[in-house]
C-alpha cells in the first residue's frame, strides 16, 4: 500500500543560500497492525504463505548447491535436475510477486480507507513496487535458458565423442 504527501519544506545548499520547495513524500506501509481477529488471521495467513515460499526457494537452491559440490566430483556440473530446479525458483519468485501485488491491491482498494498525514489526505494506492519481483524472475529464467544451453552443448560434446 502506498500513498503520497506533498509539504512545504526548506533546506540550505552549500554556499548558504535557501531553497523552499513543495516535495513530495511517499508513504508507504510494511506492517499492519489490528486488534480486530480477522486481520490478525489474515496477518498469520500471510506470513505462512511467505515463509513457506521462503523454505521452498531455500530448498531448491540447497538442492542445486549439493548437486553441484556432489558432481564437481565428477566433473559433471550440468544436469536437468538443477535446470528443473532453477527454473522453480523463478516460478516461485514470479508467483511471490504477484501473490504481493494482488494482497496490496485487495488491501489499498477494499480494507483501507484514506488517511491524514500532516493534516493532508493520504490516497491509499497498490504498492506497486513488489513487481520488481517479475523483473527478478525474468533474469531467472534467462540463467536456466542459459544453464539448458550449457546442458545441450555438453550432451552434443558427449556424442561427438
Amino acid at each position: 500500500m502506498n500513498g503520497a504527501v506533498n509539504a512545504q519544506s526548506s533546506y540550505s545548499l552549500s554556499g548558504g543560500d535557501y531553497l523552499n520547495r513543495i516535495l513530495n513524500f511517499v508513504v508507504t506501509s510494511n506492517a499492519y497492525k489490528s486488534n480486530d481477529i480477522f486481520y490478525g488471521i489474515w496477518a498469520l495467513i500471510n506470513n505462512i504463505i511467505l515463509g513457506g515460499l521462503f523454505v521452498l526457494v531455500m530448498k531448491q537452491l540447497m538442492d542445486i548447491f549439493n548437486s553441484l559440490k556432489e558432481d564437481s566430483r565428477k566433473e559433471n556440473y550440468f544436469c536437468i535436475e538443477n535446470y528443473k530446479r532453477i527454473r522453480m525458483v523463478g516460478f516461485i519468485i514470479l508467483g511471490a510477486t504477484i501473490y504481493l501485488f494482488l494482497g496490496s491491491l485487495i488491501f489499498s482498494l477494499f480494507l483501507i480507507s484514506d488517511f491524514q498525514v500532516l493534516n493532508q489526505t493520504v490516497n491509499v494506492t497498490p504498492d506497486f513496487s513488489v513487481l520488481r519481483g517479475v523483473f527478478k524472475s525474468l533474469i531467472i529464467f534467462v540463467i536456466a535458458e542459459v544453464y539448458k544451453v550449457g546442458l545441450n552443448m555438453k550432451e552434443d560434446a558427449e556424442l561427438t565423442v
